[in-house]
This record gives C-alpha cells, structure tokens and sequence, in this order.
C-alpha cells in the first residue's frame, strides 16, 4: 500500500520515491480536505507527495490523518506518527488511496474480488511488508524480528559475473513472500567480474538457512570459489534446508564442485559444459534446467529466464507473467547469434578460441602441484595445462609407466553416407570402462577425448563414435585427435608426451 511504502521509505529510505494517489470518482487529481479540526482553512494532498518532501502536503497529510483520528501525535514515528496495520488499512480504503508502484495503479475496487487474482497477492505481499516493518504496540519499527517473508540468497564471491546476480535479483524481487539478500564470506563489498562492487548484506556465518540460494558464475573467481572449502562447507549446510538451489552461467561449476549436482542434469555456459561433465553432471544445453529443486540456467543472461520459471513454479504462471510484464522482459536483440547453435560457425570458433585462452590463464592461476596419484577426485577437476598453449585440458597427466603395460592408440576416420565421418579407435593395454567415469585412476582403462581443429568435442567410451557433419561445418582440412584418459579424465602420458592418435581429413 502507498501509504505503508511511503512510510517505510520515510523512516528506513528503502524506497527512492513513492507516490501517493487518490483514485476517487472526482475528475480531480487532488481532494480539497480540512487542514485541522479547529480551522476552516483548507489543504491540497498532491498526486505526487514523494519521499523528499517536506512541505504543505507532508503537513497537510499529517493534520488529515490526525483529523481523521488515525494519527498519534503522542508517540511520533516518522512523519506520520505511530499507526497499526489495522488502522493505515482501513484509512486507506475509506478515502480509497491505492498503490503505484511496478505493477501501476492498484484501485480499491480492484481489489475487491472482481479483478484477477493475483491482484489479491500484491495485496498480501503489501500487508506482510507493513507486518515485517511496523510494530501493533508502538508503531516502532522491529524490522529482523517481524519480517516472515522467506530469504532469497544471491551468493557473492570475488570476480563473479555481475548479470549473473543482478538479473535474478531483480526478477525474484517481485515475488510475493520473499525477500532477496546478498551473502559472502564476509559482509561489506564485493568486487565483480569488471570491478563494480556489490554490498554482501551477510556473512555465510550469519546467513545459515535461505530459503532459496542464487550462484551466480564468472571465470576467474568462479574456479577460485569451486576451491574454497568455506564456500562449499556453507553450500552443502545450507542446501540441506533450500526449497529451490539455482545457479547461473559456471556458477553450477561451484555447485557441482560442492557436489550437489552429483548425478543430476544441470545447464551452464555452452563454453563450460566439458567442466561441468566432468563432475558427473550431464550437461543439457537447455536455456534452463529443472531438476529436483535444483534449477541451473545457461550463460549470463539466461538467469532472467530461470527466474521467472522459478517465479511459476513457487507463485504460479500469472505471478511470473505480472512479472515479466512489469520489468518489460521482451528481448529482441538485433542479432541471432546469441547460443552456438544459431550464431555463423567463424564465430563460434573464434569465442571458444578465446574461452580457451582464458580457461589456460585460469588454470595456471588456480592449478595444483599435487601429483595425480595422491589427488582426491574433486581435485582432479581443477584445470592444469599439460600441453602446448594452443589446447587447453582440464586435468594433470599421469604417467604410466607403473603401469602393467604401456596403452597405445590409434584412430581411421570413414566417411559415412550423410555427409559425417565415423570414428574408429584402436588400442592396445587399454579398456574403456563407462562405468567408472568420474572414479579413481585404475592401470590401463578409462575413456577418450576426441577433439577436432584443438576444440574437445565429446568424450569416447567405445571403440567407435560417430562425428555428424554439423561439426564440420567449414569446408576444408581438418585435424582429428583422440587422446587416452583415465577415470577420472587425467591424460594418460609416457615419457612426458600424451598418449594420443591424429589423422587429417578432407570434406
């Protein structure tokens, strides 16, 4: 309600400018009423009393309400005196005042039960922000101690994608019931990926049970944070109380490394689905995943999208479509290139070209000096560059020396009738064991990566794998490398050199 927005921004400046507007049968934007009840001099409440002013309407408005017998001057709070629920309601809806905010003009009338439904839970999010902030008693303001709403928690860390947690914050905003905060290792600013700085409204010691958790993603930070045992102690803690856990862009990269997406389907950044997979996570490509109360959402921008979905899935379709409407969500970028699959395939090279040089200088800044005989799973899938610049892998060699026999690979392309080319892979000392995908290095087996022009294209468990001609989408040359990993994807070496298989073909 208006009036209860006007005084919350008076008193704490939660709001940057509330109107307050008299819907009435008058074609008059303003109501001519008595100043006091000892004068006849009369005083004009404007359509546009914001919280600045400090003027003849702010004094108008006080003497109306004490007129009115709703003010008491006794105990002040703010401008307007101290006031209970019951009685700014009932004020409100006897001289029909109404609120204007996201959603526009809200008549009494249409509250009454005749308009859409949702108008009644604008209401009632109206009536729980007064409860939270206005004490029955005293009119004093108990803000941490009468909130109810539920707690919507944007994690933030050093380096993370600022859309990533802007996007969903302003989107989750607007649900009725819930609050949304920001937490971090430590309350105060946080740096973004570019430099701004967001404000951690809590410590993880301080914020222990939200209701929802938002990970927004990055690069640099966003690897950091996977490592973090504090990060991932607080996830783990504290999704075990969550109704929803979501992430945006890598950010399901620090929930997979935590290791609750273990098993799951989960969405990211098309460029850090081999990441993600090598958690044991299918990545799914989708805009979003839904999956359990575990909702993950592609690159960036696609956080907007998971967040009305998440929006319908807790207040129902119309609550998310209000939503969307009130933020004007309807995006018509002037161009079709904003996923792999719709952009010119030149492009496409050229952003995971750069992704991967991005990706090594990560590698190299957060990687492990850990032999791999003595790393835990989860530690395997920190980025460490083993080969030339120009490639990028996500996990030590290993050496197999130890080994009962030396592995061996070899690889003959065969073109088939649609225009693609089937993959055979022969080896030697070497066993392909889907089944121990993800698990501890075991001699001689484990799986294959297949790349093509220096891009990983998909991992291998079999001896045959077919490469449809989408992949090769430009004409002309193209290098095949297949290398042997372990289990737990680390490259199988010998003498330094990884064990691998080319071939060059034509299409």
């Amino acid at each position: 309600m208006p009036l209860v927005g006007l005084l919350l921004a008076t008193q704490l400046m939660l709001l940057p400018q509330i109107a307050l507007s008299d819907h009435s049968s008058s074609p008059s934007a303003s109501r001519e009423v008595p100043q006091s009840i000892s004068t006849n001099k009369a005083c004009t409440i404007t359509t546009n009393l914001s919280v600045g002013d400090r003027g003849d309407s702010v004094t108008c408005l006080q003497k109306r309400l004490l007129a009115d017998g709703f003010l008491q001057i006794s105990a002040p709070t703010g401008y307007f005196g101290s006031m209970t629920k019951s009685a700014v309601m009932k004020w409100q809806r006897m001289h029909r005042i109404a609120a204007t905010g996201y959603f526009g003009p809200l008549s009494i009338a249409a509250l009454d039960g005749n308009a859409h439904p949702y108008y009644q839970q604008l209401e009632d999010s109206h009536k729980t922000m007064m409860a939270a902030f206005m004490s029955t008693s005293s009119g004093a303001m108990h803000s941490e101690m009468a909130d109810t709403r539920k707690v919507i928690a944007v994690v933030l860390y050093n380096e993370f994608e600022p859309l990533d947690a802007i996007g969903p914050l302003e989107v989750l905003g607007q649900m009725p019931g819930y609050k949304v905060v920001t937490v971090a290792k430590q309350k105060g600013e946080v740096a973004s990926a570019f430099g701004t700085k967001m404000i951690a409204d809590y410590s993880f010691d301080e914020l222990k049970s939200p209701a929802i958790i938002v990970v927004p993603g990055g690069l640099f930070g966003t690897i950091a944070a996977s490592k973090d045992p504090t990060t991932l102690a607080w996830l783990k803690e504290a999704d075990k109380k969550t109704e929803y856990t979501t992430s945006v862009c890598t950010g399901a990269w620090i929930l997979a490394a935590a290791g609750l997406l273990d098993g799951r389907a989960a969405s990211t950044h098309w460029t850090g689905a081999d990441y993600l997979q090598d958690f044991g996570v299918k990545y799914t490509g989708k805009r979003y995943t839904v999956d359990g109360k575990y909702v993950t959402a592609a690159g960036v921008s696609a956080g907007i999208d998971m967040s009305f979905k998440l929006i319908e899935m807790i207040a129902g379709r119309d609550a998310a479509k209000v939503a969307q409407l009130g933020l004007e969500y309807d995006p018509q970028p002037p161009f079709n290139a904003g996923s792999p699959g719709k952009a010119d395939p030149a492009l496409v090279k050229i952003m995971r070209g750069q992704m991967k040089d991005h990706m090594m200088a990560a590698s190299m800044m957060y990687g492990t000096s850990t032999t791999p005989t003595t790393m835990s799973h989860h530690d395997t899938h920190v980025m460490a560059a083993t080969t030339t610049t120009s490639e990028m892998h996500m996990h030590s060699g290993i050496d197999v020396s130890s080994w009962p026999a030396k592995p061996t690979v070899a690889i003959t392309m065969h073109p088939d009738s649609m225009g693609g080319w089937n993959l055979e892979i022969t080896t030697t000392n070497f066993q392909f064991a889907p089944q121990n995908v993800n698990g501890v290095v075991i001699p001689n087996q484990g799986h294959a990566h297949l790349y093509i022009d220096g891009v990983k294209i998909a991992r291998v468990y079999g001896n045959w794998y077919n490469v449809p001609a989408s992949i090769l989408a430009t004409h002309g040359t193209h290098q095949v490398k297949v290398t042997l990993n372990a289990n737990d994807h680390s490259e199988l070496m010998s003498n330094g050199t990884v064990i691998q298989a080319t071939e060059t073909i034509s299409n």
